[in-house]
């Protein structure tokens, strides 16, 4: 077993628990690091507008780590609730803040919840390893004095002379695939060993618990002879959602699955493909999903790379990580995926379908192609299971902490 450090401190300046991916990352990271042996707290903001449930019971997680709510400003939520309100009371008929005011909020709150960690960590020891995906926080730390160890998620696509400085300071980096690693070496000039490449994860025990396959098909769609092509993740354009739905015309046989997503999302996506064989279900909880996945006959990743969004083509054809593709592999059902750099790197013809990005027509004939050799696609979901196992939440653990000891 790894040798843990005695503390950890993970801080977040971001909302938790959230429906997005990161808050996955986050709490599965830390309650990983706390199984190794680490004492780990999770630190992160008092937003105004929280979920009722517990960090732990939202994402099903136990209690290896500590977790503290620290003040904080919201501005963000109050600029949107203010211009909320004048528009409802028709004191104007359009928004009234731009959107560079809107990036001042989130630095006025990134700022002073720096301030408050700033006065809480030096009225404390500066014993705890400070691991953050929050940039400020880490700057603030590493200047009192504190090992600090940066995990990043998204390449910095603007500001990059600030990168520069501040991830030159830190004691380390963590990455989530090869061509970010690639990319701080070259851009950032950092020390190959500063450098730890820690993809994201999945959890082992959610897929190994037995499984009624027909109970948690009826939950998905009325008739169960029917094969379930099954998306999980959120309707945004670059994540491809809407690729998969246009493919569902060429295949009225079969139900299209989406979970995830927004209400509001859910609900434009109903009206934008109103097909009799898609099946909008919104969010479910994460604890969830392994025996979703697994009770599907064919997983969908149909990431198009490309997006209105310049930064977020970059991140989907080569950045991402993504928490779902790994929870894929553990389900043992075969997968069908756009063939994308970012997807080669766990993905490629011998474990999964590869497919031509943002082609309804190509991905509707590559699941088509999946359904009439299934037999064979199962052969390839067995070799993606075998692929996955190095990649546990348990194992990004460990590998963070020898990191950390090193």
């Amino acid at each position: 077993m790894v040798s843990p450090v005695k503390n950890i401190y993970y801080i977040s300046t971001l909302r938790l628990p959230t429906e997005k991916a990161y808050g996955i990352n986050m709490v599965k990271t830390c309650e990983a690091l706390g199984q190794q042996g680490a004492t780990v707290k999770l630190i992160s903001p008092a937003f105004r507008h929280l979920p009722d449930q517990s960090i732990y019971d939202y994402y099903g997680v136990n209690k290896s780590f500590s977790v503290s709510f620290y003040p904080f400003p919201d501005l963000v939520s109050r600029l949107l609730a203010l211009n909320l309100y004048l528009w409802r009371r028709q004191i104007t008929s359009r928004p009234v803040f731009s959107w560079w005011l809107f990036k001042l909020a989130f630095l006025g709150d990134q700022i002073i919840f720096s301030l408050t960690l700033l006065f809480y960590f030096v009225t404390h020891s500066r014993q705890p390893v400070i691991y953050t995906r929050s940039l400020m926080p880490a700057l603030i730390l590493k200047i009192l004095g504190y090992r600090v160890y940066y995990d990043l998620h998204a390449f910095p696509h603007c500001h990059r002379w600030f990168w520069y400085l501040t991830l030159r300071r830190l004691n380390g980096l963590t990455v989530t695939n090869h061509w970010k690693a690639k990319q701080c070496k070259q851009l950032f000039a950092l020390d190959q060993t500063k450098v730890l490449i820690a993809p994201n994860g999945f959890d082992l025990d959610s897929y190994k618990t037995p499984l009624d396959r027909s109970a948690v098909r009826r939950q998905l769609v009325p008739e169960l002879h029917r094969p379930i092509i099954l998306y999980t993740g959120h309707l945004y354009d670059w994540k491809g959602a809407q690729v998969l739905a246009a493919a569902a015309r060429f295949l009225p046989d079969s139900y299209f699955v989406f979970i995830g997503g927004m209400a509001d999302d859910c609900e434009q996506f109903r009206r934008r493909f109103n097909f009799s064989n898609l099946v909008i279900l919104g969010r479910r909880p994460h604890r969830d999903i392994a025996n979703y996945l697994r009770s599907a006959d064919v997983l969908v990743y149909p990431n198009p790379g490309l997006s209105r969004q310049k930064h977020l083509t970059y991140f989907a054809t080569y950045d991402t990580s993504p928490i779902k593709l790994f929870e894929y592999m553990a389900s043992g059902v075969p997968i069908i995926a756009t063939d994308l750099p970012a997807i080669r790197e766990m993905l490629n013809n011998n474990n999964a379908t590869l497919v031509k990005p943002n082609d309804a027509q190509a991905l509707a004939q590559g699941i088509d192609q999946v359904l009439t050799h299934y037999q064979i696609m199962l052969e390839k979901a067995r070799r993606a299971l075998n692929d996955v196992q190095p990649y546990s939440w348990s194992a990004r653990a460990k590998h963070i902490l020898n990191f950390i000891n090193e």
